[in-house]
């Protein structure tokens, strides 16, 4: 058997499940080595949830991510590529909630992760494109899912410090900020 695919084979059969004890650095680094773009976001979504202590919400109810109280958010988690730049990925800009909560994993800087709180409205001011498909071909699509890129420190990276209802971008401030909300 080829090196190659004796590391391919041994990739297939590797368990895929994550150990939600781990702290956060060390589970978002687990992430990052583990599992595909993918299902990472899932994972770590399930995570924040836990940490925040706050309430899942169903995808079925197209209401986002999370429950605060009275506030429902959407999650997005991204690490930072090496072309200097985060991706937000299956944007829905259809679904009824309130706010959007960033995750953005600096992996040039230990893989610190920046949280943002950013009211809906303000994600729907920058420049997406459809995951899937052309502008022509979703013309009459209004359920298309967009993404974006954000270069970091970049101007919508600047906007999102700017809107940031938080006042740092650490976990300790996105606890506070949840906190609050129950």
């Amino acid at each position: 058997m080829s090196n190659l695919l004796e590391l391919a084979t041994k990739k297939f059969k590797e368990n895929k499940e994550v150990d939600f004890n781990l702290g956060l650095i060390d589970f978002l680094c687990y992430c990052y080595l583990h599992l595909n773009p993918c299902s990472y976001g899932s994972k770590i979504e399930t995570k924040l949830i836990s940490l925040l202590g706050v309430s899942s919400v169903a995808a079925s109810l197209d209401r986002g991510d999370a429950f605060f109280g009275k506030f429902f958010a959407e999650i997005k988690c991204t690490f930072l590529d090496k072309k200097n730049s985060y991706n937000l990925t299956h944007l829905r800009k259809w679904q009824n909630f309130n706010f959007y909560i960033l995750c953005l994993i600096d992996c040039e800087n230990d893989f610190t992760p920046e949280f943002y709180v950013l009211d809906k409205k303000v994600i729907d001011k920058i420049k997406t494109t459809a995951m899937n498909g052309t502008k022509e071909s979703n013309i009459n699509n209004d359920k298309v899912a967009m993404r974006a890129t954000v270069k970091k420190d970049g101007d919508i990276h600047k906007v999102l410090k700017k809107k940031n209802k938080l006042s740092g971008t650490s976990f300790s401030d996105l606890k506070k900020f949840a906190d609050k909300l129950k």
